[in-house]
């Protein structure tokens, strides 16, 4: 029997039911355009933070206090070069799935980051942190085949947002994050690494 078709207004009593109606719809890999942006959003990401660290980790290397006008120049960069990232990003969730774009952006900034620090000697990898990058990049590049696709375009989500899966899901983290700020707050965490 032909599924029943879906209604913007209809509300799902069940996370299920709210799937069942999304899966009907065929599923349509990103276009190369949302993957190009979306890459090239990690990378100009990497190239605004080098943007500061390189002239600083370059000023300690000489033994010589940073210009102000070197300061101000990389400020400036680093402005111009987050909001080509954060254009290239909004640009590339335009063009398909966001659970596809956003992944994408997040490797390429992490395997363009570990690239460009080692090559300039900005920081130094292990050999554990190398292959978690290489391994979170390659699972990553097989979204845009395997992951999931972009919701049909009548879907309501704010129906999906208020399901009780969801609201017990958005409840759980908005709980862990205050529990965390607490922590923090009254000092009981003191480490970087407790931090991570």
């Amino acid at each position: 029997s032909a599924p029943t078709p879906y209604h913007p207004n209809l509300a799902f009593a069940t996370m299920a039911d709210a799937s069942a109606a999304i899966t009907h719809e065929a599923v349509v890999p990103p276009s190369a355009v949302c993957v190009s942006l979306a890459i090239s959003s990690g990378v100009f990401a990497t190239l605004s933070a080098v943007a500061i660290t390189y002239p600083a980790h370059r000023a300690a290397q000489l033994q010589q206090p940073q210009g102000r006008v070197a300061q101000a120049l990389s400020v400036l960069a680093n402005l111009a070069l987050s909001g080509v990232s954060i254009l290239l990003g909004i640009l590339a969730n335009g063009q398909g799935p966001v659970a596809v774009a956003f992944p994408l952006g997040v490797g390429s900034n992490l395997l363009s980051n570990m690239i460009l620090q080692s090559r300039l000697g900005i920081a130094e990898y292990t050999k554990n942190m190398r292959v978690g990058i290489m391994v979170l990049a390659s699972a990553v590049m097989l979204l845009p085949d395997s992951g999931p696709s972009d919701l049909p375009s009548d879907v309501d989500v704010l129906a999906l947002l208020q399901t009780d899966q969801s609201m017990t899901f958005i409840a759980v983290c908005v709980t862990a994050m205050l529990c965390g700020l607490c922590a923090l707050a009254k000092g009981l965490v003191t480490e970087n690494m407790s931090l991570l």
